[in-house]
Order: C-alpha cells, then structure tokens, then sequence
C-alpha cells in the first residue's frame, strides 16, 4: 500500500479548498505514474465538488485536463465514512486495546491498526501514548494494560488505591497513591515531555513540583532531572548559573623557553570616516614562563604560512621550546606546521580542546591586552602611514607588552629576559622559585574560585554536551 505526502509551499497554502483537494490527486498521479498510468483508478474524495463538471478556474482546469489522461473516475464519499485516508493522514491518539467506554466516537482508529496489521504490525507490541493533553481517559486505558500495576493491584497488601474522578461527562476510577494518579510507565516520558514543553520549561524543581501535584510514578525526581538536564533549547537558551564539571589541576610553568603558546587573532577592523577600513590579521606567540612576547602579520592563514611566520619570528630567534600549544584550526594542524614543529625541530605538538580557548588562556588574555592597547592610540582619526599602517603600531604595542610590570611574576618580560630593564640601564635577577609559589597560589585560588561556581561532574565517553553557538566580536 503506497503512501505519499509533502509540505504545501506558501502559494498553495492560500489555494482555495477545491484546488488543494485536486492538487493532491494531481501529485499523486505524478508521483506513481509508472505504476497507475493505464490501469483503472478510482478515486474515492471526501470534497464532492471535484465530481461536477463545471471549473470555477483556470488553475483547476489545466488539473482537470491533466488527470484526464489516466480516465480516473472521481467518486464522492462522505467524510465521515472516509476512514482510511484519516488513519494515513492522522497520529493515533489512544489505543486499541482501551475499554469501549474510553474509546473515541469515530472509527479512524481501528482503520489504522487494520492497515497496520496488513504490514505485518502484531497489536500485541507496545502502542503509541503520544498524545496531548492527557486525559482520565487515556490514563484510565494505559493504567489497565500496565502489568507492574495490574499486579501490584492483585496483592493483598496493595499500596494504591481506586479514586473516582470526573470529567467529560464520565466518572472513572483511577488507580492512585496517595490521592496522586499512578501514571503508567508508558506515559512517564510523555507527562515530562508535555509538562515541561507546555510550561514553557520551567526547571527541575517546577518541573517536578508541578507534576507532582497531582500524579505520580516511582523515581519520578529522577528521571525528570535527566530530560530536563538534557533538553537542547533549555540549554541553548537559558542562562546557566553553574557550569558543569570541575577544572583539572594545573601546574605552574616556570622553566623559560620550555613551552610556547601560538595563536591567530583578528581580524580587527578600524573604520576611518572616508578611508579605507583598516584590517588587522596576526600571529602571536608567547613564552607562559616569562611572558615574552611576538606578534607579526599574516596575509592568509594557510598552514605554511604560519608555519613560516613561526620559524622566522621565534625558532630562528630563541630557545627552541619542547612543547608548542596550538588551538585545532586548520592553520595548526595542517600538515605543513605539523612538519615544521615535529620533523624540522622535533618538538611535540600539544593541541588544545575543541571549543575551550581557556585551555590556551595566556595568549588568549595577551589578545585582550592587544586589542585595549590598539584602542588607545584612537586609529579612526590620527595619520598612519598608507602603505604599511600596522607596522608601528605592532612595534609599539610589542614594546609595551614586554616592558610593563606582570602582576604575577612581580617583573615585566624584559626584565626575565635580558636581566635588565627594558627602560633603564638596572640590573633585575629572577627569583624563579618564588615566581613558582607565587604563580601556583594564584592559579590555586583561581581554581577553586572557579570550581565554586560549578557542578562536580564527571563526563564519560559518548556523554553528549551542547556546544553553545559562536559569536564573532573581530571588531576593535
């Protein structure tokens, strides 16, 4: 038995009622042409209009003139009676196997489970609950066809109850624990899904109270938790007060050129009243342990243009570091920066998680700092050199970056460096240990301030997370 369905579009949605009705005999006949096209075909119509022979427009006659071509005979039959287009077109809405009292009035159910059964549907398989709103009804059928409380009635010492409740016009008898209905187990995920949907997703708690007003079922608290937590649009747009899971411990890094951290940012954007905006797209590169400092421009982000940039700015000038920490951007994991850092230097490779800039804080905070220092020198008004606009202002924002003191080493870049100020001719030694316990104590605090505002939580593979959606903010 063919089946075949589509969405109107939004001109056929303001079709008059005769020409939708003939639009889908029309799709019909076009999408099992193979098979109708010269056979004897009856078509059996609940809109006794198509039966005449007069067109009430042009539209309905190009129809006509085209279903003619298969000599259908268009038959009237009455609404009432047309049961088996119903049953395709419409969601069950109650069982089968409900007491009569509780079954509909129109016999559009039945016909649906008789053409189910001519596909090989045993009604003895578990049936469809999804129906809303829920109803003594449908809570009196899937009461009397759940075993746990079928049986549970049969004890001696039963712990539920037979309440009366009225409505509809009809008294019935539901199964109940403390004056609360015993919601079958059938219905479970369907009361939370209807409670919570209908409520506008309220939380767990008012999502449970609300329920529990006036039905209930085993561990109820626990499962309501476990759908509200994973709804995707209470996680997509409401406002979270605890983040999930605790930060890892972190070791303070304090070994200079050891590590070096690596990252894209821009593009910046300076709109100039009657000139062309300004872009600025770079490369920076930062030593965690000291805080040293490069920055260089980049014309495309091909991984061997990074590649190049690296070497050129920081393997051909300093310490070749042991580790390199990169985000997964194809500039990073591409083969050519691959190559470079493990084939040309042999140091390993340590790629960040995807979607946690935190995991590579340092640069990131020295981003912030680029981008406050880059706003006070007001680019939108003041003259820059045409050809090359960013390369002093590069220099200078460096410069600054690598002179300034460092809250947490106590000394600014330079100082760690070179041994010396990067202003005056006087001599700085680093007391490395206690630039450790200093740095571990902030990251400590940082920590468990953090944590304080989290769940504990621990993921497990295949845990599915939402992912909140990106915002671009690549303007200064």
């Amino acid at each position: 038995m063919p089946f075949n369905s589509r969405k109107l579009n939004p001109a056929q949605t303001r079709y008059t009622t005769t020409e939708r009705e003939l639009l889908s005999i029309v799709e019909t006949l076009k999408e099992f042409r193979n098979i109708l096209l010269g056979q004897e075909i009856i078509v059996h119509t609940d809109h006794e209009n198509l039966t005449y022979k007069h067109f009430n427009s042009d539209c309905v006659m190009r129809w006509r003139l085209f279903i003619e071509e298969y000599s259908p005979n268009l038959k009237y039959i009455k609404g009432d009676e047309n049961v088996v287009a119903d049953a395709l077109s419409r969601l069950p809405t109650i069982l089968a196997a409900m007491p009569a009292e509780a079954k509909p009035l129109d016999d559009s159910m039945e016909a649906f489970y008789t053409i189910m059964d001519c596909f090989g549907n045993n009604k003895d398989k578990e049936q469809n609950f999804d129906f809303h709103p829920l109803s003594y009804a449908h809570l009196d059928a899937a009461q009397q066809v759940d075993p746990d409380i079928m049986k549970e009635l049969r004890k001696d010492t039963c712990k539920y109850l037979l309440k009366d409740f009225h409505g509809g016009g009809t008294t019935r008898s539901l199964v109940c624990y403390n004056d609360k209905i015993v919601v079958p187990k059938k219905l479970h995920r369907h009361v939370i899904d209807w409670y919570h949907v209908t409520l506008c997703h309220p939380g767990i708690n008012r999502t449970e109270e609300s329920i529990g007003q006036h039905l209930f079922w085993p561990k109820m608290r626990d499962q309501i938790t476990k759908y509200v937590q994973a709804c995707p649009t209470c996680q997509k747009n409401k406002r979270q007060v605890k983040k999930y899971g605790w930060l890892p411990p972190k070791e303070a890094e304090t070994v200079p050129w050891d590590k070096m951290c690596i990252d894209l940012i821009g593009p910046y954007k300076i709109r100039r009243k009657g000139k062309k905006d300004l872009v600025c797209k770079c490369v920076t590169m930062i030593d965690p342990a000291t805080g040293w400092f490069e920055i260089h421009q980049y014309d495309d982000k091909q991984a061997i243009t990074v590649a190049n940039i690296a070497e050129q700015e920081w393997f051909s000038r300093y310490p070749w570091p042991t580790q390199v920490t990169y985000d997964r951007g194809s500039e990073f994991i591409g083969k050519d920066f691959q190559k470079m850092i493990k084939n040309d230097y042999g140091v390993k490779g340590k790629p960040i998680t995807v979607r946690n800039p935190q995991a590579n804080a340092i640069v990131e905070r020295v981003h912030q700092v680029i981008g406050n220092i880059i706003r006070t020198f007001e680019l939108e008004t003041n003259y820059l050199d045409e050809d090359d606009p960013w390369k002093g202002i590069l220099s200078a924002t460096a410069f600054a970056v690598r002179s300034t003191f460092h809250t947490t080493l106590q000394k600014s870049p330079g100082q760690l460096v070179f041994g010396r100020d990067m202003i005056f001719n006087i001599q700085h030694t680093a007391n490395w240990e206690y630039i450790k316990q200093r740095k571990q104590q902030i990251i400590d605090n940082n920590s468990r301030r953090e944590n304080a505002t989290r769940k504990e939580h621990i993921y497990s593979v295949g845990d599915k997370v939402c992912s909140p959606p990106t915002r671009n903010r690549k303007q200064v």
